[in-house]
């Protein structure tokens, strides 16, 4: 099953390989932040139940203004602007990591990480559809919902063998290297 799995995934072009790599690492890193940021917002802002609640407005408004941003960007194609999106989305959690700990400021990196992912969603299946084969639109989205359903229950596990086992730093440190040396194989 292995050697199958290993040699269809050979037969596939790069493009398609590359694009389930994107799936994968997304569903893996929102397993990490979907288990994490209430701990965060917890631990750092001490909000109530009722201001986690209302933490909601910034993170949903980007899905209402999503009509308004996909018109100012219809110039760029598909993959473009999927990309943008996977860069506000990198933008804004890395920003929540850096800046001083301010709510106003932790609520506007939220609302554009938020932004970036609502772009990305609908992008997803999209480009999914795009990359299938002929009369097979289907199967490649149940296969890129498979990988992104396997890489969020490895991000989930990854969370919980980061708390028991390892320090923040250095499960960041070895997600990082591990992308370097798959980029270097790829690219280099």
């Amino acid at each position: 099953m292995i050697h199958s799995f290993a040699r269809r995934a050979k037969s596939v072009s790069s493009e398609v390989r590359n694009f389930f790599l994107v799936i994968c690492c997304v569903g893996f890193s929102t397993s990490i932040l979907d288990s994490t940021f209430n701990n965060y917002i917890n631990e750092t802002f001490a909000i109530s139940s009722l201001g986690r609640t209302l933490l909601e407005i910034p993170r949903e408004t980007p899905g209402l203004l999503l009509i308004f941003v996909a018109a100012l960007l219809f110039f760029l194609s598909g993959k473009r602007l999927a990309a943008l999106a996977m860069a506000l989305c990198c933008a804004g959690l890395v920003l929540i990591a850096v800046v001083p700990r301010s709510y106003a400021l932790m609520l506007g990196c939220l609302f554009v990480y938020s932004l970036g992912q609502h772009l990305f969603l609908p992008l997803s299946s999209s480009i999914g559809m795009e990359l299938a084969r002929e009369g097979a639109p289907g199967r490649r989205l149940g296969q890129l919902n498979s990988a992104r359903n396997f890489a969020t229950i490895l991000g989930s596990f990854g969370v919980l063998v980061a708390f028991h086992f390892c320090t923040v730093r250095s499960a960041s440190l070895l997600l990082l290297l591990l992308l370097f040396f798959y980029v270097q194989q790829q690219f280099l």
